[in-house]
């Protein structure tokens, strides 16, 4: 597994928190959709639904 910069996870997250969709925020960001999934997870962020979006 290799480091990723906290920085950019923490970009990552809030762009997902403000409602980008998933796949955004990993062609974005360039980190895998389970790295976001699991800070997001660890913070306690619920996943967007399909129907809120």
């Amino acid at each position: 597994m290799k480091k990723i910069d906290p920085d950019k996870l923490r970009r990552a997250v809030s762009l997902y928190a403000g409602g980008k969709p998933i796949s955004e925020v990993v062609s974005i960001s360039g980190i895998g959709r389970s790295t976001i999934y699991r800070e997001l997870d660890r913070l306690g962020i619920p996943r967007q639904s399909k129907a809120k979006r």
